[in-house]
């Protein structure tokens, strides 16, 4: 009998590091082919042709590259952690339970993977760009009860997943389900087409059925459904495991607009800004918010000087008591405008306070001089960088560990199964958290502006639209510069010449922009139409 002893292979840490840098950097390169279509389309059409600037593009260009790093750290984490354990758990499901197990296990997997699903937190934040007046249901769904959405859109995959196993288990043509599923959502659709609130949440709805086929939800299926067909299909293909993600890319829709009907009854109807906070709609608007200082607060970042008034029955000084109040209590000003910081609120008041509304937070002129002097507008406002990774992180972990958690709870005491390689798929599940963080935090200060950024501005061409980001305050302003042009039609205009990025260039004159007390101008440049309108 002859022993044999195996010993580990000993490698220097150049060679480890030669046989790490072609395997990262291909990793890399794929997630670079991925995005970087759509990323240089979108910086070109901006700048090239809408001819508009990229705002904070040091910013935007790191979050793409932290979007790149996150999706090479996920992908990595799932093919190592997540899918060899769904597929483990696939094979071995039919063989040692039943058909309730399954099926249970089944809509677990899909609403779990839907919310590890990177594009599900993305969708949380897309209420921010929603006016509520404009669609009151798409900003309640995406706003207040935007984990509703997420819950509906979970409960859709969940089902999908299920009549999916359900398919492999018995050999069910897809067919059916396709012919059945597509018609209830065209008539739905067609009939949400007459609901003016519904119509704007209907693209969404089907959004959504996009969103839930993304990096996380296809591969576990798939490696679910493959799993399940090695064992109960005899002799054929494991090509029958496919066609599940094509249900769950319908049935979340349909979930989605059932929640949509829902809470039709619920919200106002859209409407102009100025009729939206008038007293007799106040008690349906007040449901869109968790309570009237988030309303309040609502009103106050993104409505007119007369709309806020509406909410403070008219009064002026009202509304007034009411910003000094803010400014002395933090708990107010944490409910009204979502952060207790005093600095917050001066951020506010000098971007889009009236000038009474800014005396009353800076209290004198001349404080309120120094302040517009030093706050260069939007620009000031930044978010700490340990709130983003610590928010982001957090988000990762609760996306991904329950679901881990859950394929190990079922491996283990149903399936009373080992844990196949053990490191790599640890080291799976922890890569998968890291690059979810950080694919989150690049998709919000990368792509998300950048998105965002070419949706604001595209309506330049064709109409004129303000550069807000571009607005500046020239202080020492003198009305005796203001000139006086002529247009053909013997119209007469206001203007003056400044030195704006060391070129002199004609402002036309706002009355409105002017304030004679602290002698400053907020200049806004406007850009557009570029193909007439």
């Amino acid at each position: 009998m002859v022993s044999m002893q195996q010993s580990a292979v000993k490698i220097t840490t150049n060679q480890k590091i030669g046989l790490l840098v072609p395997y990262v950097k291909k990793r890399i390169t794929a997630q670079i082919q991925s995005i970087a279509l759509i990323v240089i389309y979108l910086i070109c059409f901006q700048t090239i042709v809408l001819n508009i600037a990229i705002s904070d593009a040091a910013i935007v260009a790191t979050g793409i590259a932290v979007v790149v790093l996150g999706l090479a750290f996920f992908m990595e984490g799932l093919f190592l952690g997540l899918m060899p354990l769904g597929e483990v758990i696939g094979v071995k499901l039919p063989q040692k339970t039943n058909l309730p197990v399954i099926l249970t296990f089944a809509f677990i997997l899909g609403l779990g993977a839907t919310f590890a699903e990177p594009a599900i937190g993305i969708l949380k934040t897309a209420g921010a760009y929603v006016k509520a007046w404009d669609a009151p249901l798409l900003f309640l769904v995406l706003n207040k009860y935007s984990n509703h959405l997420v819950y509906s859109v979970g409960v859709g995959v969940g089902i999908a997943v299920l009549f999916g196993m359900l398919r492999f288990l018995y050999g069910w043509s897809l067919k059916p389900f396709i012919y059945i599923l597509v018609s209830i959502l065209s008539a739905f659709s067609f009939w949400a087409l007459f609901q003016p609130n519904l119509k704007f949440l209907t693209g969404l709805a089907w959004d959504c059925g996009a969103v839930t086929t993304g990096p996380v939800t296809v591969p576990l299926v798939l490696a679910l459904g493959i799993g399940i067909c090695r064992i109960v299909s005899s002799g054929t293909s494991e090509s029958a495991g496919f066609g599940v993600v094509t249900l769950a890319s319908l049935f979340p829709i349909l979930a989605v607009l059932s929640l949509g009907a829902l809470y039709l009854n619920h919200v106002p109807q859209p409407m102009e800004e100025a009729k939206f906070f008038a007293k007799g709609n106040q008690s349906k608007v007040l449901k869109l918010f968790n309570d009237k200082n988030e309303m309040i607060g609502y009103a106050l970042r993104n409505a007119q000087p007369n709309s806020q008034m509406a909410l403070f029955d008219g009064n002026q000084e009202r509304m007034l008591e009411f910003i000094g109040r803010l400014k002395k209590d933090p708990i107010l000003r944490k409910s009204v405008l979502g952060k207790g910081d005093i600095e917050h609120l001066k951020n506010w008041a000098i971007q889009k306070g009236t000038e009474s509304q800014r005396l009353a937070v800076f209290s004198e002129p001349n404080a309120l001089k120094e302040a517009v002097k030093n706050y260069s507008g939007v620009k000031n406002i930044r978010t700490s960088p340990v709130d983003v990774l610590l928010r982001n992180g957090k988000a990762a972990v609760q996306a991904i560990i329950p679901l881990a958690i859950f394929f190990f709870l079922v491996l283990f005491l149903v399936l009373r199964e080992k844990l196949p390689r053990p490191d790599e798929i640890i080291l799976g599940i922890f890569l998968a958290v890291v690059g979810m963080g950080l694919f989150n935090i690049g998709i919000e200060l990368g792509l998300s502006k950048l998105g965002n950024s070419v949706g604001t501005n595209i309506p330049s061409s064709f109409k004129k639209i303000p550069l807000i980001n571009e607005r500046q305050t020239i202080i020492n302003f003198n009305r005796d510069i203001v000139q006086t042009a002529i247009k053909p039609d013997g119209k007469k205009e206001l203007f003056f010449y400044a030195n704006i990025n060391d070129e002199y260039v004609p402002v036309p004159f706002d009355q409105s922009s002017y304030d004679p007390s602290s002698k400053q101008y907020i200049y806004t440049p406007t850009r557009g139409p570029l193909f007439g309108g």
